[in-house]
């Protein structure tokens, strides 16, 4: 790595380190709401978000990070190049800070932050063939990190996140996306505000039932529309229930009696590109 990127990256060691203990309160969502900032985790989803448009305001790796591989060592000199030139900070820890900024025994090597960035509902659906997912207080920030990716995988707009949701931008979430919340866009809705858009756009709504009666693959998802699914638990709330277009079941053929939210979401999203 060059001599003038290495003379501005700061070695730290102590876990006492005032920046430090700022990059890992970001676990707890208090604190990454008060500084707008979130962790991602991993050199590949560092260099995503740069890729993406996004700026690294710390870049944190390890010391034992190998820097005779000349691969990623080019990918980091690009996104530690990125981070100075927007302000920002780069760190070279040891192992034992990075385990507790990270929040893990065996971290990634590298980690960096960034600015969270939230779309507005008001013209999610002005684009043609606009393909977007909403999701109803959904809880776990694995399904919810799995199912961003899905989204990105299919070339889909982006989530909306309806009511009390996890945070998309938890260091969980964000690692099960694996870098695919930098590729898509993320909004977050009342379930008032979900329903009054829809009213104002005439938004065809498309929602998973356990109780319904039409199979996934008889859904018009030809028509420009939104789907729908709920929380792990309780599934889509009544008051959702109620403005939906179309209520849909994937039928199970053994004896459970339900599908993973994440898993369902991968099954219907790509019933809707299929039958494009």
């Amino acid at each position: 790595m060059e001599k003038r990127i290495t003379k501005q990256i700061k070695n730290v060691l102590s876990l006492a380190n005032k920046e430090i203990k700022l990059l890992k309160s970001l676990q707890l969502k208090k604190h990454r709401v008060k500084n707008s900032l979130f962790l991602a985790e991993g050199l590949k989803i560092c260099a995503q978000a740069v890729n993406s448009g996004y700026h690294p305001k710390n870049i944190v790796f390890s010391e034992k990070y190998d820097l005779s591989d000349s691969v990623n060592n080019n990918i980091l000199k690009k996104v530690i190049d990125d981070c100075f030139k927007n302000g920002g900070k780069v760190f070279k820890v040891s192992n034992k800070v990075l385990e507790k900024v990270s929040g893990k025994k065996n971290p990634q090597t590298v980690l960096g932050t960034f600015k969270p960035k939230l779309s507005k509902i008001m013209h999610i659906m002005d684009k043609k063939n606009a393909f977007w997912i909403a999701l109803d207080r959904i809880r776990d920030p694995g399904n919810l990190g799995t199912i961003i990716r899905t989204v990105d995988a299919v070339n889909g707009n982006g989530v909306i996140l309806i009511g009390d949701c996890t945070d998309p931008f938890s260091l969980e979430s964000v690692r099960a996306s694996m870098g695919s919340i930098f590729n898509i866009s993320i909004i977050k809705t009342s379930t008032f505000q979900f329903k009054e858009y829809l009213k104002f756009k005439d938004i065809y709504l498309i929602g998973t039932f356990l109780d319904a009666k039409k199979d996934y693959r008889r859904a018009n998802w030809k028509k420009s529309s939104i789907l729908l699914l709920g929380n792990e638990k309780e599934g889509i709330s009544e008051e959702l229930k109620n403005i939906c277009s179309e209520q849909i079941i994937i039928p199970m053929k053994g004896d459970a009696d339900s599908l993973n939210v994440s898993i369902s979401a991968g099954i219907l999203l790509y019933e809707k590109i299929r039958s494009k």
